[in-house]
């Protein structure tokens, strides 16, 4: 295979530089999520990528046979403008969708204190928890009270498989879950309220600095807390929200947590749907 002779000239071709910064945009944000267990906001990255498109497509048809700073700042200039066109179009105006009822914001009336409670927050919790993760392998046995004991699994989204039981455990009272082991129904739910509130709840809450959260918020980031650990809900965007006081915007980023490895995980995506409904739920209460 065979270079063009004027190959490095070409480098420092709009198009070609655009490309080079959108493959940048686009694997930058899961290493920033690798070093720092944070999300950066998917449509401020879709913006960015936008532009930059814009910005090649244009740029391609403009003679760049001497280099010139003004001629870029120009192109900038009319990339911006276009691509806030593009999201002016596709964000659906009022005038394009007919009138639409715009009610007012409601106001929470928020008390000076008052972080819930382990009891209160468990409330919205443990349903929310239970409901994504699932017991694995069950069968009738007679050591449970319901007649219901379950076997570990292997759960394989983290790489490598990792054996598992419950409601998601992977170790008991320090000693790593192993394949073959047994439990109840009645010891799974048992062990969930203690390690949920003891190993997540409690560490993810000491980062909480505001003096008012709705349990609801409360238990949704004590699910993630779970799902993803509490020391990446700690470094989040979504707690630093929350901290804030404006808890629609935390019950928003904490939707960002739906991939594995960089790959969308369906189950992921439909776990912080119903997250952030019940988030939701607590943030107009």
């Amino acid at each position: 295979m065979k270079l063009i002779p004027n190959a490095k000239s070409k480098m420092r071709a709009y198009s070609i530089c655009t490309l080079i910064l959108i493959a940048l945009v686009f694997y930058g944000p899961e290493q920033y999520f690798a070093i720092t267990g944070d999300v950066i906001d998917p449509y401020l990255v879709g913006n960015v990528m936008l532009f930059l498109i814009v910005f090649g497509i244009i740029g391609w048809f403009i003679d760049q046979t001497l280099p010139s700073i003004l001629r870029t700042l120009k192109l900038a200039g009319i990339s911006v403008i276009i691509t806030a066109v593009l999201l002016w179009l596709v964000s659906a105006p009022a005038f394009a969708i007919g009138d639409v009822p715009v009610s007012k914001p409601v106001t929470v009336s928020q008390p000076k204190s008052g972080l819930p409670t382990w009891e209160k927050t468990a409330i919205y919790a443990i349903p929310l928890t239970k409901q994504w993760e699932g017991t694995g392998p069950t069968f009738k046995c007679s050591e449970s009270a319901r007649g219901i004991c379950v076997r570990a699994y292997l759960d394989r989204i983290p790489e490598p498989d990792l054996p598992t039981i419950c409601y998601g455990e992977t170790s008991h009272t320090g000693t790593r879950v192993a394949m073959g082991d047994v439990r109840t129904i009645e010891q799974c739910e048992a062990g969930l309220y203690r390690i949920m509130r003891e190993q997540y709840w409690s560490k993810y809450r000491t980062g909480v600095t505001i003096d008012y959260m709705p349990p609801q918020v409360d238990a949704v980031f004590t699910d993630l807390a779970w799902n993803v650990g509490p020391f990446a809900v700690l470094k989040s965007s979504a707690l630093k929200s929350a901290n804030r006081g404006d808890f629609a915007d935390a019950c928003y980023r904490h939707t960002f947590y739906n991939k594995s490895g960089g790959v969308l995980i369906r189950g992921l995506k439909l776990r912080r749907s119903a997250g952030y409904e019940v988030c939701m739920s607590g943030v107009g209460a």
